[in-house]
């Protein structure tokens, strides 16, 4: 699935189930997101890590059952989450994020 379909994906999830409170969607799912990687202590991370968290985490809270992950790809999926906060595009290809984000709902659903 492109990165594009999915951003389609979750801007049609936030006018259907949130009215189109994109702030009200995005609290809602970093919470779940949060609980649901073990990301329980992501409000300590820095400023960029933690804007690309809440920006991933409406796309990933579409992961049907994500909560069913084994933990190993759960906090592969969190780490890679922080990564692509961290020192950049580089860091973010090195965790493996091209192939867990493009490629992880596609392949559990």
């Amino acid at each position: 699935m492109s990165g594009s379909r999915l951003a389609t994906l979750a801007t049609a999830h936030i006018a259907r189930a949130f009215g189109g409170d994109r702030g009200r969607a995005t609290a809602e799912a970093v919470a779940r997101v949060s609980r649901t990687l073990g990301a329980t202590g992501w409000r300590r991370w820095s400023p960029p890590e933690r804007r690309a968290f809440e920006r991933l985490a409406t796309r990933v809270g579409l992961i049907p059952d994500l909560a069913r992950w084994p933990a190993q790809d759960r906090e592969r999926l969190r780490d890679v989450m922080r990564a692509k906060g961290g020192l950049g595009a580089l860091t973010f290809f090195r965790a493996g994020g091209y192939d867990a984000t493009s490629n992880a709902a596609t392949e559990r659903g």
